[in-house]
């Protein structure tokens, strides 16, 4: 239960090598190889801002706001690109030190340092200009691009990271990213596509725009737990999944209208990460698997302990499990929740999931169904503690009446039918 504060403060400041420091990797995702260090500084400014702000800057980069987004932000409208550099100056005196890992240059890793001076300038090389339009004078000094408010000290990034923390936006920005993970939309969505202009009830934004929150004084009220709280995410969280809004049914009672979403009238089903759903199949059939990490002094048991998506390097076949199912990689491929016809297939047919509804999982491991076979109790009794182990719920009148009716003689095959039946329905993959 880390302050999320001094988590995103962290991130801000890393420095060090980015093999041995896991926070300096945020900073060199921003790299941009082979163009002007001031498109590795603006790359990172449009990182931090929309991370920690939900507010996308990129756009005011490149270009004034003003004859650009009136049909798109309010706020930034107004922005002009000498505040966008002067907010990207609280990085420009950040270095990246580049090395090759192999002989070909096909990996590298970083050290990042700071300099005591320095400030962001326009200047560039004219045979390397870029993709940005001509940057126009400097060096500018930092300037905070939402309240204009200038660093104390010399330490830039330092400064930077207690301005965006400090600033009430930061706590806005992260609970609304939670309730977005919760609720599968934001109260502001999407939720890194904040109108600065546009918050506040009081002080409603022109015609034809609208209020951006759907519920601006819960999102200040949370803001506000999330502040007194010492920005602990756990403490929101709790507050999130014990209310009665996440509680509600999917299912409407009434006619339902598309104007209600905006309001979380139901519950909205999200269906599960990659991570997730493997540590629900090993939970639900009994098959919690050590997973052996390097530089860990035990195995653990849960897909979402793994520190990267690389693991467990050891055991190809969970690391399959889980690419089916949208696990992000390092470079290429961003996490994705889609469900495809592969994944039906796979949660079907692939030895990793079918092994796991056996009597006895390939000699080799128990599983529910050899508990159940070993365990005393009626046919009912195994159906209801069947579902409830996978489904999180018992079985309906309709749907016990329905499993028992192809009960057959050989019982053990029967539970593993049905063992293998409430993997594949629908109800698995999605948080209800």
């Amino acid at each position: 239960d880390r302050s999320y504060r001094d988590f995103a403060a962290e991130l801000i400041t890393a420095a060090g090598d980015s093999h041995r420091s896991g926070p300096v990797n945020f900073l060199i995702r921003s790299w941009q190889q082979g163009d002007p260090i001031q498109d590795t500084w603006d790359t990172l400014t449009d990182r931090v801002t929309r991370t920690f702000l939900g507010v996308q800057t990129q756009c005011v980069s490149c270009h004034n706001g003003r004859g650009h987004l009136e049909q798109i932000n309010v706020y930034l409208t107004a922005r002009r690109r000498e505040e966008f550099w002067r907010q990207s100056a609280f990085v420009s005196r950040m270095n990246l030190a580049s090395f090759n890992v192999d002989a070909f240059g096909q990996q590298m890793h970083f050290f990042v340092t700071d300099r005591l001076t320095g400030g962001y300038h326009g200047v560039v090389n004219a045979n390397n200009p870029g993709p940005c339009p001509p940057r126009i004078g400097g060096p500018y000094e930092p300037a905070y691009m939402f309240t204009g408010e200038r660093p104390r000290t010399g330490d830039w990034r330092k400064e930077l990271a207690r301005l965006v923390t400090s600033d009430r936006q930061f706590a806005r920005a992260a609970v609304n990213y939670l309730w977005a993970h919760y609720f599968t939309v934001g109260m502001v969505d999407p939720p890194d596509a904040w109108d600065l202009a546009r918050l506040d009830p009081r002080n409603p934004p022109p015609a034809p725009w609208t209020l951006q929150p759907s519920h601006p004084e819960l999102l200040e009220a949370l803001a506000d737990e999330f502040i007194r709280s010492n920005y602990s995410v756990r403490r929101v969280l709790r507050l999130i999944v014990e209310s009665n809004a996440y509680q509600l049914s999917n299912r409407y009672e009434g006619e339902w209208r598309p104007e209600y979403a905006r309001y979380f009238a139901k519950h909205f089903p999200r269906r599960l990460s990659a991570e997730e759903i493997y540590d629900a199949v090993a939970q639900a059939t009994l098959t919690e698997t050590p997973m052996f990490v390097e530089g860990f002094d035990r195995p653990v048991f849960w897909a979402r302990q793994l520190p990267d998506p690389t693991e467990p390097r050891l055991d190809g076949g969970i690391r399959t499990f889980m690419n089916q199912f949208g696990r992000p990689d390092w470079w290429q491929n961003k996490r994705s929740d889609e469900t495809t016809v592969l994944q039906v297939l796979y949660l079907m047919n692939d030895n990793m999931v079918n092994f796991r509804t056996f009597n006895n999982n390939n000699n080799s491991r128990n599983t529910r169904v050899a508990w159940l076979m070993q365990s005393p109790g009626s046919d009912e009794d195994a159906v209801r503690h069947l579902f409830l182990a996978t489904l999180g719920r018992y079985p309906t009148g309709p749907e016990l009446q329905a499993v028992s009716r192809r009960r057959t003689p050989n019982r053990e095959q029967w539970l593993t039918d049905v063992q293998w039946v409430l993997l594949n329905k629908l109800d698995f993959l999605f948080n209800q």
